[in-house]
């Protein structure tokens, strides 16, 4: 598959699953298309009220993750988050990758909103489950509503995150590129 725009396989951590939630955990890798990756991550300011009514898991992943002395204002981020989401410099927008991807990409337009950032991605998201759904239905194998995204990935041959991993934007982010890549079966990394 030729792609000539730049992906960004990303993922957020967040207080909760409301848009006025916010964002505490921010990771992306961006795959230009002449292949050069760059990273980008960071822990952001957020309520601690809206934090603490987490799920005690997501509370606890949180307290044991969050890194004070690194964590950025939620309007530096605005600015690191949108910078490196921005056009190429040939103008080509960004496809923005991942898990639900409409998920992160609304609580990140409002974020950078908030500071006076213009969401500049292209408006067509690429949801690995649907790809795989899609990809599953393709050589005959049926899924069942409502499906498991740790099924679907290991019916396509690429392992989730191992738990104390999953739901960390970092390993969920990797992970929605190993299936893009196993998919697509484009370069980069897959579970072979």
């Amino acid at each position: 598959m030729t792609i000539e725009a730049p992906l960004v396989f990303l993922d957020t951590e967040t207080t909760g699953l409301d848009l006025t939630d916010d964002i505490w955990e921010f990771s992306a890798i961006r795959r230009d298309p002449n292949g050069i990756e760059t990273g980008c991550g960071m822990f952001i300011e957020h309520s601690a009220e809206k934090a603490a009514r987490l799920p005690e898991r997501f509370r606890a992943d949180l307290e044991r993750r969050y890194n004070p002395p690194f964590v950025l204002t939620q309007e530096v981020a605005a600015r690191e988050i949108a910078s490196f989401l921005a056009p190429s410099p040939s103008g080509q927008k960004a496809h923005i990758v991942g898990a639900v991807p409409s998920f992160d990409t609304e609580r990140i337009a409002l974020l950078l909103a908030r500071f006076g950032h213009k969401p500049e991605w292209h408006h067509h998201l690429i949801d690995v489950e649907a790809l795989m759904v899609g990809y599953l239905a393709a050589t005959g194998v049926s899924v069942a509503l409502p499906w498991s995204s740790d099924d679907l990935s290991l019916a396509i041959g690429v392992q989730p995150p191992p738990e104390g991993l999953r739901h960390t934007a970092t390993a969920d982010a990797l992970w929605s590129m190993r299936i893009w890549d196993r998919i697509t079966n484009s370069e980069g990394d897959t579970d072979e």
